[in-house]
């Protein structure tokens, strides 16, 4: 049975050096066959779709309009054409050349078409240094997805049919991945392998301190629209404000 087949998206308001990185990361990846889609802002109302061969791999730039990064999400599922979908951020990167095959290697029969598996991805700090973010273990993820989003996105593969049959939820600006998790929670059987896939940056909207309310209220709603208590958001986001301005003050 031949490895399954992965698309790596990439939504990116410019074209810069971080999101050449993480591009150039997805095409030297060994050992299986991907299919890279880059989503970029442009001022066409029509999305702009080029396709080009970049060595083994298929790499797919999509020039469209700003409408948030759900849009651009649901856009590139639309072109995808292979087993499964990780999502990557402008300047994340993989750990090794090898990540995605070592991934795959230690992965259970994947012939089920609800099953998500992931990884171990680690951050990448301002300082330089590199903090370990492991995800919880096969078991222990759905639980924990109650309190918070604890799926690494840059470290998770995802059934393509059903990224196709459900799509991200365009209301959302941040927190669209966990209103995704929650609502497919009954859907899905989650398999964690522990392995480091990826390293993600600080750099996204998420991070940032400026956007401490609306992850706050982001995150409730996803979880009050989807029959999950919303005051768990609340609390673990307050600790966030703590160390943000802790950080600050220092």
């Amino acid at each position: 049975m031949n490895a399954p087949s992965i698309a790596i998206v990439i939504a990116s308001l410019h074209d810069d050096d971080e999101l050449r990185r993480s591009v150039d990361a997805c095409l030297a990846q060994t050992g299986v066959r991907l299919q890279v889609i880059v989503s970029l802002k442009s001022g066409s109302e029509t999305p702009q779709v080029e396709r080009t061969i970049a060595g083994n791999h298929a790499l797919v730039t999509i020039r469209r309009n700003d409408r948030g990064i759900a849009d651009a999400w649901n856009h590139a599922i639309d072109v995808v054409d292979t087993d499964y979908v990780a999502f990557l951020g402008a300047g994340d990167h993989f750990t090794s050349p090898t990540s995605l095959a070592m991934l795959l290697e230690q992965a259970p029969d994947l012939s089920a078409a609800n099953v998500v598996l992931y990884g171990n991805q680690s951050i990448l700090r301002p300082d330089g240094g590199i903090e370990p973010f492991p995800a919880p273990p096969t078991g222990r993820e759905k639980l924990a997805l109650r309190g918070r989003m604890v799926i690494p996105h840059a470290s998770s593969l995802w059934p393509a049919p059903l990224l196709r049959c459900l799509r991200f939820d365009e209301s959302f600006r941040i927190a669209l991945d966990y209103e995704y998790a929650l609502r497919t929670l009954a859907l899905v059987r989650y398999h964690h392998v522990a392995t480091p896939v990826a390293i993600i940056t600080t750099d996204g909207v998420s991070n940032r301190p400026s956007s401490l309310m609306r992850v706050v209220v982001e995150d409730a709603r996803a979880k009050r629209q989807n029959g999950f208590s919303p005051y768990t958001s609340i609390r673990l986001n307050a600790k966030r404000l703590l160390r943000w301005t802790t950080s600050l003050a220092t």
